[in-house]
């Protein structure tokens, strides 16, 4: 069972970035400060973390880099900083702890930790001692117990850092390693244990402390209180002049109650003068070379007189103050810090006035209450470091035991599905955990389902095989109806496009030429409408025969079918002299007679040739140019062939030269726009409607049904349209200024606009660069294209009306629109086709369809449009069936602008609506 949290595998090189080695630096300098700055118990007894750091080391550079680091922390704090002698551990430690651990690669350093110390570690701390001592002493256990329980805790929190930190964010370079569940589990339970006997340890420190220190004043005091009594009766003893202390210190009495007074010698007692010089002493040498160092050096001051009320100074009646200290020696390298404290005293300096000598000193080495101190310490070190090997031992046997059902059903799940079709037996692991339990059972039923959803794979896979096998029978029909043609059997459109256009690639390669005959049958038609489809068919195969005939023995030809009548052939790496061969052939076997059912029927071929590369480049303009020589050839009578290049302007097809001079109208300013009005029922011009008309400079006026077919083919109505769009725009802003009404302007909309993606974003932009208000903007839109595609009609009109546009159905009644998707449509405007208007009211078919027409759309709340109105009785017809808006011939022509303002004044038509 894996957590979610990454840890780092992968070891770095600390010098190959700043960050690697900063991050070597600060581990080396957090290692050396760990061996000075330690936590601490008093009395010697600590705790230092050392190892920790050096440990993180280990895990992110290796064994050889950790190595290094102990030793370099190890000389820096034993030669510069007075560390221990026992840092010699600290350097085995590492170095065994980091081989064993590199080769293993296993979880919980602090195990491996904890066994170093319980076989290796506590044996040399405990022999290192001896060799320094030559003697077992219950220090010797609290040094083995204090050292070995400080290695745990440094494996312990370098553990923790190692796992628990987010190395990754600083290392992005590292790879991931998962934090197991029982590795977790094991340390909040060992954390749980040792945290709460740190914190009882650091208490009781503090109050072993205490008791010390209030034993050793009391007792100080005691012994000092009975100096000063003596001291006071030998002071009452004195004669005259002479002072009985004075003789006592000559005759050396003085000297012989302080030793009585020096509780056996455990205390050293002096008399000083004011000056600080020594009267005398229980140990002369002691206050000569020792007192003056305690006084000068690290003397720290605990207490003052305040606190000797309860030992009865006051019964004496002499006036004095007192001070008690704790002196430990600093600037001596001491092996352990329990010999630093041993050395060190307690001292209490009691000062009486109106004495000489007036100083009482008492000292009392620390090491009095060595024994007592170091049997506590050893006890607590004892027991926090057998609950913490309980704590372990049970954490890793209830961890073991939880984890004893996951790791079996982790072994289990791995590659289950491939367990499951080799329908392996499971033997699923019993918990008593309910949680894990119900994992279980939910992997059980899984797996269920899993062999279920197999065996229905493996059917589903039997049929599956079983229609392959069906498909690839049908394979190559597949391929003969994808690329050949199936009514003759020759190459389709979009082989023979592929084809020509490799063809093309490999002669430009090769610098070869390439010919493209266009084959149309003359006379075709004629039959399809006099014998029928049928018939038609059979000819087709005929002529697809005799072509195969002719180029079925040639490698460098591709004859092929593109529709119809229409046949195509690639003619690859050939003179002119050889095409003008084939199209003679073909020319002359499609000359002879088919006989075609009980029919003889005759038909001519007209071919037309392109060349590459003069005649184009590409399979497009080849093709296309190849179709318009075959239209020169029909024009010349047909049952020919025509070269491209031969053609001259004056054979070239009226249909050509109307599509030529049209993509050249606009750039000729020869496009313009006549408007014709839209009225209301009142009479009043409501609207224009914008009509485009094409004023050729040699042939007149150009029919709009004339050359607007050939613009929506050809794609010219894009740029047409939207230069319809902006000019009407215009056209009402310049009305506007010159004072007429704001009417609206009513614009059509091609197939081909409506449908381009763009279409919306044009009229936009026209609006935005013309500055017409879109609410007077009307747009037309044809009935037929909205019924064919209504999902994309309906969310361009929708974006239309958001700007305010008002849209028009024109030509309503010849779409054949379903009332269900009508009324989905936001418009405004229905427009009835001039054609229901005719003969109005006498044509009773087109007179029903306008009554449905109006009803209709007043049903779905939009106007009804009438146009190509052109007598009385029409006008009248439409108004009593409540029309709302009229146009046509019998009102307006369509006229220029310039005219369209210079009636627009007196266009009054209420006489033709009301008449």
């Amino acid at each position: 069972m894996l957590l979610g949290v990454l840890a780092i595998h992968h070891k770095l090189n600390p010098i190959s970035s700043l960050r690697a080695f900063s991050a070597l630096i600060i581990c080396i300098g957090l290692a050396t400060l760990g061996t000075h700055w330690v936590i601490n118990f008093s009395y010697g007894a600590h705790i230092m973390f050392c190892s920790a750091f050096l440990f993180v080391i280990l895990n992110l550079f290796g064994p050889y880099w950790s190595g290094a680091a102990v030793l370099i922390v190890s000389a820096i704090s034993y030669f510069w900083l007075d560390g221990p002698i026992y840092l010699i551990l600290i350097c085995i430690e590492v170095i065994l702890v980091s081989a064993v651990f590199s080769r293993k690669r296993k979880r919980f350093l602090f195990i491996w930790d904890g066994l170093f110390w319980l076989i290796i570690g506590a044996p040399l701390t405990g022999l290192l001692y001896y060799l320094q001592i030559g003697i077992y002493s219950s220090e010797m256990y609290l040094q083995i117990f204090m050292i070995a329980m400080s290695g745990l805790l440094n494996g312990l929190l370098g553990d923790v850092i190692i796992t628990y930190l987010p190395w990754r964010r600083l290392f992005p370079q590292m790879k991931k390693r998962m934090i197991y569940l029982n590795q977790l589990l094991t340390h909040l339970s060992i954390v749980a244990v040792i945290g709460p006997f740190l914190l009882n340890m650091y208490l009781d420190s503090s109050q072993i402390r205490d008791r010390v220190e209030h034993d050793s004043l009391l007792f100080m005091q005691t012994q000092t209180q009975h100096m000063m009594n003596e001291m006071n009766r030998m002071e009452r003893e004195s004669k005259g002049s002479t002072s009985k202390i004075k003789e006592s210190i000559q005759s050396g009495e003085i000297t012989e109650e302080l030793v009585r007074n020096s509780a056996n010698g455990a205390i050293k007692m002096g008399l000083l003068y004011a000056d600080n010089n020594i009267a005398s002493s229980t140990d002369g040498d002691w206050f000569r070379k020792q007192y003056y160092t305690v006084f000068n050096n690290g003397l720290q001051h605990l207490s003052s007189s305040s606190d000797s009320h309860e030992v009865g100074y006051y019964k004496t009646g002499l006036r004095y103050a007192s001070e008690f200290y704790r002196w430990i020696p600093e600037n001596e390298h001491y092996n352990y810090e329990t010999w630093r404290w041993n050395n060190g005293y307690y001292v209490l300096v009691t000062e009486i006035a109106g004495f000489s000598p007036n100083q009482i000193v008492a000292a009392l080495p620390i090491s009095y209450y060595q024994h007592s101190t170091i049997m506590a310490y050893t006890n607590k070190f004892i027991v926090m470091f057998s609950f913490c090997m309980i704590a372990t031992i049970i954490s890793l046997f209830f961890n073991s035991y939880l984890m004893l059902s996951l790791n079996k059903l982790t072994k289990m799940t791995t590659d289950l599905p491939d367990k499951l079709k080799r329908q392996q037996v499971f033997a699923w692991p019993r918990t008593a955990i309910h949680e894990v339990a119900a994992l279980v059972t939910n992997f059980r039923i899984m797996a269920d389902r899993v062999v279920e959803m197999f065996l229905e794979m493996r059917r589903m896979n039997d049929q599956l095989i079983e229609q392959t096998e069906m498909l690839e029978l049908s394979e190559e029909r597949l391929q003969q109806l994808a690329y050949y043609d199936t009514l003759t059997g020759l190459p389709n459109r979009y082989h023979f496009s592929l084809d020509l256009e490799r063809s093309l690639e490999e002669s430009v390669k090769s610098n070869q030429t390439l010919a493209v005959m266009f084959i149309d049958l003359d006379r075709f038609k004629h039959v399809n409408d006099t014998l029928g489809h049928d018939v038609g068919d059979l000819l087709l195969t005929e002529v697809s025969q005799r072509l195969d005939q002719i180029f079925r023995d040639s490698t460098q030809a591709m004859c092929a079918r593109l529709g119809g009548d229409e046949f195509v052939v690639v003619l690859r790496d050939v003179e002119r002299s050889n095409v003008n061969t084939y199209a003679e052939a073909i020319i002359e076997k499609l000359s002879l007679g088919f006989h075609v059912q009980s029919h003889e029927l005759f038909v001519a071929a007209s071919i037309g040739v392109s060349l590459f590369p003069q005649d184009g480049d590409s399979l497009t303009s080849m093709l296309k140019n190849a179709d318009t020589a075959m239209y020169v050839a029909k024009d010349k009578g047909g049952s020919c062939y025509q070269y491209y290049d031969q053609i001259t302007v004056d054979q070239i097809p009226e249909r050509m030269m109307l599509e030529n001079h049209l993509r050249k109208a606009l750039e000729r300013d020869e496009m313009l726009l006549y408007y014709q009005p839209l009225l209301d029922e009142k009479g009043t011009i409501i609207a224009a409607e914008a009509l485009i008309r094409w004023s050729h400079p040699m042939h007149g006026f150009v029919s709009p049904a004339q050359f607007i077919p050939l613009a929506e083919e050809t794609g010219l109505i894009i740029p047409i349209g939207e230069w319809v769009l902006r000019t009407a725009c215009m056209q009402h802003l310049i009305w506007v200024r010159e004072g007429l009404p704001k009417i609206q302007m009513s614009v059509n909309v091609s197939l081909r606009q409506f449908s381009n993606q763009d279409f919306v974003q044009v009229v936009d932009r026209v609006i935005e660069e013309t500055g017409m208000d879109p609410k007077y903007l009307i747009l037309e839109i044809t009935e037929g294209y909205v019924q064919h595609h209504m999902e994309h009609a309906i969310s361009v009109l929708g974006q239309l009306k958001e700007r305010g546009i008002q849209i028009a159905i024109d030509d309503f009644g010849t779409g054949y629109s379903s009332l269900s998707r009508l009324h989905k449509l936001p418009i405004h405007i229905l427009k009835l086709d001039q054609s229901f208007v005719r003969h109005l009211p006498t044509d009773e078919v087109n007179a029903s369809i306008v009554k449905t027409v109006i009803q209709l759309g007043h049903s779905l709340d939009v106007a009804v449009a009438a146009e190509g109105i052109e007598t009385e009785e029409e006008l009248q017809f439409l108004q009593s069936q409540g029309c709302d808006k009229f146009q046509g011939y019998l009102f307006s022509r369509p006229i220029p602008a310039a005219q369209f303002i210079a009636t627009f004044a007196d266009f009054n038509l209420k006489k033709n609506l009301t008449s």
